[in-house]
């Protein structure tokens, strides 16, 4: 089966509209589209009891975007803002914006279900497609979805205030500039979901989070081919998955190859020192350097001891205390 060709082909909205998640009548972007398409994928293939999907995934179409920018008479100062790519005076305007009435039960909604953190993610119409991804282009940003109600209301509309101004940043647009791809028409849509990990104490993260490419586009040896893909995966938040942090690399075809080299001092360099999690006490996302809190996570993570040295070095040392192996 030609999985692009189907993909293309593929209508992603009953996924969503059978689950009572489909939030407007607009697009759902390219994220949620490709979310909806795995679930098929694994339907078909009786996999849906060995992969686990978040329990709720809620899709703030496009036409909610729309609304916003009219309900705040934001089309023109916005436009005028991207030519220049003044992106703090964009994420300004847009937190100082409200957000749409038609948004009030929907988002209250969310709130009665959603008990765990919240990661508010964003879907762009031209995000996740066939031929290019613009991974880490646009926002995440993550709610601890703690507090009082009022404060679990206004943290999770500040986050899908800021996805939307990313859809004007200067990441979006030179990434656009740089695949040929004309400013104009891009509209974004925002997907809500739980946050996949536990809570340690006032931190809450997964274990292990990552992030799949079917192409490999930075080939570090011949023996690499374009269509291989490659994995990328972290301690913690996924964050540092998609950015130019330090993760572990693999080639799903060559997984023992290292594009970081083989010598110990490459694989310490090159090695994970921070992890990202969301703070609950303070209610933010916030990370830490592992050598800090390398003891607990020894005590409360069963893969650590194996991946870990016991050292206990600080920051200070530049030592990275994890091996990802």
């Amino acid at each position: 089966m030609n999985y692009g060709d189907f993909y293309r082909s593929f209508d992603p909205v009953p996924f969503y509209e059978e689950r009572g998640w489909l939030i407007g009548d607009g697009r759902i972007g390219g994220k949620s589209k490709g979310l909806s398409f795995a679930h098929h994928i694994l339907e078909k293939n009786g996999l849906l009891e060995d992969v686990h999907l978040p329990k709720y995934s809620f899709v703030i179409t496009t036409s909610v975007f729309d609304e916003f920018m009219e309900y705040n008479n934001l089309w023109e100062r916005l436009m005028n803002l991207r030519a220049h790519s003044d992106a703090p005076e964009l994420y300004k305007i847009c937190a100082a914006a409200h957000l749409p009435p038609s948004l009030d039960e929907p988002l209250e909604k969310i709130l009665d279900l959603i008990e765990d953190p919240i990661s508010v993610r964003s879907s762009s119409t031209l995000e996740d497609d066939v031929n290019l991804s613009f991974a880490g282009k646009y926002a995440t940003r993550f709610s601890s979805n703690a507090g009082t109600r009022g404060e679990r209301r206004a943290e999770l509309e500040s986050a899908i205030k800021t996805v939307y101004a990313s859809t004007y940043n200067p990441a979006a647009r030179e990434y656009k500039r740089k695949h040929g791809i004309q400013w104009g028409g891009e509209r974004m849509a925002v997907l809500i979901q739980p946050i996949e990990g536990r809570r340690y104490g006032n931190m809450f993260y997964p274990e292990l989070a990552g992030a799949a490419f079917s192409k490999v586009f930075r080939r570090p040896s011949p023996r690499i081919r374009k269509e291989d893909g490659v994995v990328r995966i972290c301690f913690g938040l996924g964050t540092r998955t998609v950015d130019r942090a330090y993760a572990r690399t693999f080639y799903l075809t060559n997984p023992n190859l290292r594009p970081e080299g083989t010598k110990p001092h490459e694989i310490v360099t090159h090695s994970q020192e921070h992890y990202d999690y969301v703070d609950i006490e303070h209610r933010k996302f916030t990370s830490q350097h592992i050598a800090v809190t390398i003891k607990d996570i020894l005590k409360k993570h069963k893969m650590a001891p194996p991946t870990c040295s016991g050292s206990t070095t600080t920051p200070s040392t530049g030592y990275t205390p994890i091996r990802a192996t």
